[in-house]
């Protein structure tokens, strides 16, 4: 057994059943002091002495000696098989998170050189990992940040692991839906002016319609906020994350972050005024003073038949 990399089709399809993959390289200059201090037993190596005597115990036994686990903290087999198990039936995976995968398949198979071939089964267990790691931190559900163990999964080689990463964390980065967002808000607003303007839709219906927009703004703004000031629990206390990875990320994030939070203020503040002004019976004008950039867009995207009662008649 040895942990090279297979040069042959032979060993291809074993190498793929090793799900999680880690590039380690040598200890570092700093490191390699404490390392050889634990070995060699000296009292001031991290552990104290005891704990060099029994890593010298384990380098000369040929391997004999075992760790002193208690036995309430070991896990059997049976247990990590019904941890896996419980995980794929009671945690869910988002369909975006599901997208996510798929894409990165397609970039590593199609947009970097040399291909990178990822076969179904790897993926099928990529989505289990995830599914575990979610459940072992005490959620439902898997989130776009349980994707982030794609980096040690997915690669062929180690020189991919990086472009893994930079494309996830680049996925992180993205606007998190808001310019749909807006776009559905400015379809509110046009059906609000019309139904104004004397259309066949009910007023209070659209105002039931930005309401719950509203409250999903309201639920996105509460989850920004969360990680922006409580500094990204889903990633520094995940257990299946470094803390040097999770620290990395969020560093990279706060940026992003901080524009999704300006983003969903403005938007909430906007469907807040539409919601507030058809329930109070707002008529045309007034909405068109209170909200003037939707208003312009409307204007201008709008048939001049549908538009030209709403500035000459008033609802009473």
């Amino acid at each position: 057994m040895h942990n090279e990399l297979p040069e042959s089709e032979e060993l291809d399809a074993l190498y793929d059943r090793f799900l999680i993959r880690r590039s380690v390289g040598q200890v570092s200059a700093a490191g390699l002091t404490q390392l050889l201090d634990y070995y060699a037993g000296n009292d001031d190596a991290p552990g104290g002495a005891a704990a060099s005597e029994a890593a010298r115990a384990r380098t000369t036994s040929g391997g004999g000696a075992t760790l002193s686990i208690e036995p309430a903290l070991r896990l059997t087999a049976a247990e990590i098989a019904g941890v896996r198990a419980e995980a794929v039936r009671r945690v869910r995976v988002p369909q975006h998170v599901i997208q996510m995968v798929a894409d990165l398949r397609t970039y590593l198979q199609e947009k970097i050189e040399p291909p990178v071939y990822v076969s179904d089964r790897r993926l099928v267990k990529a989505i289990a990992l995830m599914q575990v790691a979610a459940y072992t931190n005490g959620r439902a559900a898997v989130t776009e940040y349980d994707a982030l163990l794609l980096e040690h999964v997915l690669w062929s080689s180690p020189e991919v692991a990086p472009k893994i990463a930079d494309w996830l964390l680049a996925q992180l980065a993205v606007d998190d839906g808001m310019k749909q967002v807006d776009y559905l808000l400015s379809g509110i607003f046009s059906r609000a002016c019309k139904a104004l303007g004397g259309a066949s839709e009910r007023v209070e219906e659209i105002a039931a319609e930005a309401g719950q927009l509203r409250g999903l703004l309201a639920d996105k703004l509460l989850q920004v906020l969360v990680n922006l000031e409580g500094g990204f629990p889903s990633l520094h206390d995940n257990l299946w994350l470094g803390s040097g990875e999770g620290a990395a990320v969020a560093t990279a994030l706060v940026p992003k972050l901080n524009k999704t939070r300006d983003a969903v203020e403005k938007l909430l503040f906007e469907v807040a005024t539409l919601e507030v002004a058809l329930r109070a019976g707002t008529d045309a004008v007034t909405l068109a003073n209170l909200m003037p950039s939707r208003w312009a867009n409307f204007i201008r995207n709008s048939p001049m038949e549908e538009v030209k009662p709403l500035g000459t008649t008033t609802r009473i």
